[in-house]
């Protein structure tokens, strides 16, 4: 769906990306990760067609970017981190404005406007000027606007950046439901959204792509081991018992109660902890298994590790 081929972009004599290659598949919800400017927007900008890339090559479901720009442009939905909002019109009004830009045809323009209005939850400021709305609602607009005339591929630039908690919860939503027949890049610094809402990342620094994968699979890569976080209710010793199991490698301990246990990533090690522990006459507290969050995975790439 979108094809990314040894893309570079100079800013005079800075260059923002380095031969950068990566596909997305039709369905997908992809995150574009990286710290301010790795990178990320003018990336987001070429994929569009709003920049054009210096080498390289961009294609929407086999259409090249630079060969058949109207065409590729027609297949994209792109939300921009600032939404290019007319303040001084109604909602109702802008959107038929956008809908005609992207060549909505007229008679389906209204059944597009109702439907992108039920999408986004926008019906009781229909007629509300847009200069009128909370950060909330204006990047409501935003969104539908980037999907009013039915594109294949949305592209996200930073959608929550500057909400409030539930503000970021609604839009959040909305991405979920808009994904359910649409492929998403989404790009974004808050990473439990990504976490939550990708299905693969793509992590970006200094230009160059440093990963790319599942947030499972970067975990593996990362911590090849498990962890499992103990607690008893006795402040009796269990490392002895516990390094005693086939498969543990630690098992240490800076309170009486409370351990980390290090294994090797074998399936039923947890139940074999467990029940060692309590035939040994311990009270088990709580078993937990410790994984790395996305933000760790991203500290630990941007740092190279």
């Amino acid at each position: 769906m979108i094809e990314v081929r040894d893309v570079s972009k100079w800013y005079g004599n800075f260059q923002a990306l380095k031969d950068i290659s990566f596909s997305i598949n039709e369905g997908e919800i992809v995150g574009f990760l990286g710290p301010n400017g790795a990178g990320k927007t003018t990336a987001m900008r070429i994929i569009t067609g709003y920049f054009l890339p210096n080498t390289g090559t961009i294609s929407i479901n086999g259409i090249s970017m630079e060969e058949n720009p109207a065409e590729a442009k027609k297949l994209l939905g792109y939300l921009p981190e600032i939404p290019p909002l007319y303040p001084e019109m109604p909602v109702n009004e802008y959107l038929k404005f956008v809908a005609e830009l992207n060549g909505v045809p007229r008679s389906n323009i209204k059944q597009r406007l109702d439907f992108v209005i039920e999408k986004t939850s926008l019906q009781e400021k229909y007629y509300s000027k847009i200069k009128t709305l909370s950060k909330g609602l204006k990047q409501r607009v935003g969104i539908a606007a980037a999907v009013i005339h039915d594109p294949k591929v949305i592209v996200l630039d930073e959608p929550t950046i500057g909400l409030d908690p539930l503000q970021i919860i609604e839009i959040r939503n909305l991405i979920k439901d808009i994904a359910e027949e649409k492929t998403i890049i989404l790009s974004s610094h808050i990473l439990a959204e990504v976490e939550e809402v990708c299905s693969r990342v793509i992590i970006i620094n200094n230009g160059e792509i440093i990963a790319e994968d599942s947030t499972e699979n970067l975990r593996k890569r990362l911590q090849p081991d498990r962890l499992f976080l103990i607690k008893i209710n006795e402040e009796n010793d269990i490392s002895t018992i516990v390094e005693k199991i086939n498969g543990v490698i630690s098992c240490t301990s800076e309170n009486p109660k409370e351990y980390i246990i290090r294994t090797n990533d074998i399936p039923s090690i947890q139940a074999v902890i467990t029940k060692s522990i309590v035939e040994n006459g311990f009270s088990l507290l709580e078993v937990k298994e410790i994984e790395l969050s996305l933000e760790e995975i991203f500290a630990k790439l941007i740092k190279g590790e």
